[in-house]
């Protein structure tokens, strides 16, 4: 994927551990990946202001993000999570910068300072953090883990096992589907999820992979019901093609044929086959967004925004108590900090020092300048230093050869890990031989056969020709004997025989006709 164009503004995550997304050339791609301009709303609760909101922003040339809480618990929490319980919608965010609600957005119309602010937001080369919750808002089950690993080699049966949390407090029929069904066997592969319920589903790989053939997918669709019945257990298909399409989501988990993370285990069976899970001891709801830290974030932000106590310039942790005057002393480089720090609010220098949700990294790397002054100035050892020194760096000693020893025996079990699994290939690979071998040659027997069976159905055929011939002389038979007894009894009648004259001239006539019959007959 292409990156977008190159700016200064917004291009670092505001939390630690967060990623910047990158776009693809595809105009649509930059549309989804630029900055945003996030609202939480919810029908219930002030809906002029909400309305408002959007027709501001929308006049100032923003584009509003809406993320809807109606009839979603896990997002209501979320909500109570980073604002408070007595807050409630609308909120308006510029990428992960709380900005407030319909009060706060018309006095920065007001000031002019809305349309700058959206300028800014949308130069910015993430969507930040809240992009996860916007794009998954609409997903009914929280699936972990996203992938299915696959480790080598892939010829013996491996089952990977993933969780779907039904994070609605409704229950939720599912189904999965794949793109290679002849290969994976799912079990369950269709049921009901209780609200706020877990279910686990085993994949099983039962047929290898070839170097060329690509990751398969797997699409969990899900369908929440307006009621539940037992019996509706047995109709999961029924309802799929009942309801709406528009009410089906859909969510895509991908295969890996490689070995899986750390945080994996993978449990050889009795029969040979292999058993890939993830560790999981309480499920994310959230799915892995770092709400705690974007909590205390947004809490700052909202004491900036709504004076509940002046903003502070000292960019010292709030654990940390603040360092002696006499080891700080103000050299020209601190001179030009506090010069720096008397800038206005609005300026980006001013929300690394408030440590503002957009830039909590910026205001990291200015604490650790001035922390590396001090640790710049002398200060004078003594003897008990010197013994935790010395401790310190014993411990440290003897931390680097248990990490060594540790590393050690792992390349020791991977070493043999390696030798059975090719071991375990080698045989595998015999036996698929062995088997091929074996389907050669019932393949020849088989056209053996089919040869055999050719030859009798032709001498078949010719026995039935010849027996129909055969029936059809013995009739010509039987018909000329008729005849014949029919002429031989019209012969021999009295009438016919004059004992002293002869034959009369009709029985000769008859006699001679009779005669030229059986000549044309013969």
């Amino acid at each position: 994927m292409s990156s977008l164009p190159n700016s200064s503004i917004g291009s670092k995550s505001p939390l630690k551990g967060s990623t910047v997304l990158k776009s693809s050339s595809s105009s649509s791609s930059v549309k989804d990946y630029h900055g945003r301009i996030y609202l939480f709303s919810q029908k219930d609760s002030n809906d002029t202001d909400t309305a408002k909101i959007k027709q501001l922003i929308e006049q100032s040339g923003g584009e509003i993000s809406e993320i809807k809480v109606d009839g979603k618990p896990y997002l209501q929490t979320f909500m109570k999570k980073i604002l408070g319980e007595a807050t409630k919608p609308p909120h308006v965010f510029f990428n992960d910068e709380y900005v407030g609600g319909w009060e706060q957005i018309k006095a920065m119309s007001e000031n002019g300072q809305l349309g700058l602010k959206i300028q800014t937001c949308k130069n910015a080369l993430s969507p930040g953090e809240l992009y996860k919750v916007y794009r998954k808002q609409g997903d009914l089950f929280v699936i972990s883990p996203g992938h299915l690993y696959f480790p080598p080699p892939t010829k013996r049966l491996i089952t990977c096992m993933i969780t779907l949390y039904n994070r609605t407090d409704k229950y939720t029929a599912y189904k999965l589907k794949t793109t290679c069904p002849n290969r994976y066997i799912v079990k369950p592969k269709k049921g009901i999820a209780p609200p706020n319920g877990t279910v686990h589903v085993e994949i099983t790989m039962q047929k290898p992979v070839t170097e060329n053939e690509k990751g398969d997918k797997f699409r969990v669709e899900s369908l929440a019901l307006q009621y539940y019945k037992t019996e509706m257990e047995d109709k999961v298909d029924e309802l799929f093609k009942e309801a709406d399409a528009k009410r089906v989501v859909k969510q895509k988990i991908s295969c890996l044929f490689e070995n899986p993370p750390l945080d994996f285990n993978l449990v050889t069976l009795n029969d040979g086959s292999l058993l890939v899970s993830k560790n999981i001891s309480v499920v994310d709801i959230y799915d892995g967004f770092p709400i705690e830290q974007f909590a205390q974030a947004v809490s700052k932000q909202r004491e900036l925004i709504f004076g509940s106590k002046k903003p502070q310039l000292s960019i010292h942790n709030e654990d940390k108590p603040p360092q002696p005057s006499s080891v700080t002393e103000t050299t020209p480089a601190n001179k030009e900090h506090i010069m720096i720090n008397s800038a206005p609010a609005t300026s980006s220098v001013t929300e690394a020092i408030f440590e503002s949700p957009r830039n909590l990294e910026s205001a990291r790397s200015i604490e650790t300048e001035e922390l590396s002054d001090i640790e710049k100035s002398p200060i004078p050892k003594s003897d008990s230093s010197e013994e935790e020194i010395s401790k310190i760096q014993a411990l440290k000693n003897a931390s680097e050869k248990i990490v060594a020893q540790k590393t050690n025996q792992k390349l020791e079990a991977s070493k043999g890990l390696e030798e059975l699994y090719k071991e375990e290939y080698n045989r595998l690979e015999k036996e698929y031989e062995q088997i091929i071998n074996k389907l050669k040659v019932s393949e020849q027997r088989i056209k053996e056969y089919e040869l055999t069976i050719d030859e009798l159905n032709v001498k078949l055929r010719e026995s039935e020709q010849a027996l129909q011939r055969e029936r059809a002389q013995q009739q010509k038979r039987r018909n000329e004997n008729t005849i014949f007894e029919s002429l031989g009894r019209q012969v021999s009648t009295p009438t016919d025989i004059d004992a002293k004259e002869g034959y009369s001239l009709a029985a000769l006539i008859a006699i001679a006709l009779i005669c030229l019959l059986i000549g044309k007959l013969m």
